[in-house]
């Protein structure tokens, strides 16, 4: 996005930064934000959507794992101890409560904040984290396929309906759906 913002628009300037998700509607109805990017939130009428990309799931291990080669079975996912990324201190991720609709459960041995700590850990440990697929690639992580369903990681473009027909938001959203949208 900013690549082609430098040629189309030189003068915009961007500004990313986190919004709990409770402020987002307040704030693209202030006018304080002008989109908000992030997964499914809930239904309100005052906000527009657009998806923008679904990714699905991989596990992420180390290179040389001792336990994982090019196929993982559920009981080989469930005895490996797992990297959990939340910013939030405690509760279960969408992995976990995948796992608890069939009655199973894994073992977090590590909770970290950020995606950004997570790749020198498994590189350096034998944990295993479930992924984005996309972001597993970029960092170059070794994946195997996990051996269940997941629901896609779906990310859309939010902007409150007042805005709707600003032609300089319009632009923008579409410049941002034509884009490669990736995690």
């Amino acid at each position: 996005m900013l690549e082609q913002l430098s040629v189309q628009a030189p003068q915009i300037r961007a500004s990313s930064y986190y919004i709990a998700r409770d402020e987002v509607v307040k704030e693209l109805a202030s006018g304080q934000l002008d989109f908000a990017i992030d997964v499914p939130l809930a239904n309100d009428p005052n906000l527009c959507r657009q998806p923008l990309s679904s990714e699905s799931y991989v596990c992420a291990v180390r290179d040389a794992h001792p336990l994982v080669n090019k196929k993982i079975t559920m009981k080989q996912y469930l005895a490996l101890d797992h990297l959990h990324v939340s910013s939030r201190r405690s509760g279960a991720g969408h992995v976990d409560v995948a796992l608890s609709k069939s009655g199973l459960q894994r073992n977090i041995a590590v909770r970290v904040q950020h995606h950004m700590v997570a790749p020198r850990i498994i590189r350096y440990t034998d944990l295993a984290w479930t992924v984005p697929r996309a972001l597993a690639q970029h960092l170059k992580l070794k994946t195997v396929e996990l051996p269940f369903e997941l629901s896609t990681l779906d990310w859309f473009l939010y902007w409150h309906k007042s805005a709707d027909n600003d032609q300089a938001n319009r632009w923008l959203r579409q410049l941002l759906t034509e884009i490669k949208f990736n995690m």
